[in-house]
């Protein structure tokens, strides 16, 4: 009876193990899928090959609204709380190292126009909640 204890004890641990190891596996791959979409979004958007551009840091931020903290002008954004990353790219552009911020929720991925910065300049401010 003894025996059959342990062995039950053991296994629910396994099995809560495996869904908190599970739970974060799931974040590392959002997180990484981030990265990518905000790498080839930034590309696109610079007319720059992919290689060119380095991760800076990457953050989990709940966006306030639709704009993804990047809100133009005149555009009304639906209130929503969306869940996702702000990705910090440094680009290698005529002999300096520039500083891009990308907004990234699911699928979507917004270019902060933001003023230019280099590394030497501090963060770029945004809207963003950090999670």
């Amino acid at each position: 009876m003894g025996r059959h204890r342990v062995r039950v004890g053991v296994l629910a641990m396994l099995i809560l193990c495996a869904g908190v190891i599970g739970t974060g596996a799931g974040q590392d791959d959002a997180e990484a899928e981030a990265v990518r979409l905000a790498i080839r979004t930034l590309s696109e958007h610079l007319a720059v090959d992919e290689e060119t551009i380095t991760l800076d840091e990457v953050m989990a931020v709940d966006w306030r609204d639709a704009s993804l903290g990047c809100p133009e002008p005149g555009r009304s954004d639906a209130q929503i709380i969306m869940s996702g990353f702000r990705v910090t790219l440094a680009v290698a552009m005529e002999n300096e190292e520039r500083i891009h911020r990308v907004h990234v929720a699911g699928t979507r991925a917004v270019v902060c126009e933001q003023p230019a910065a280099s590394r030497n300049q501090g963060p770029i401010p945004d809207r963003g909640l950090l999670r």
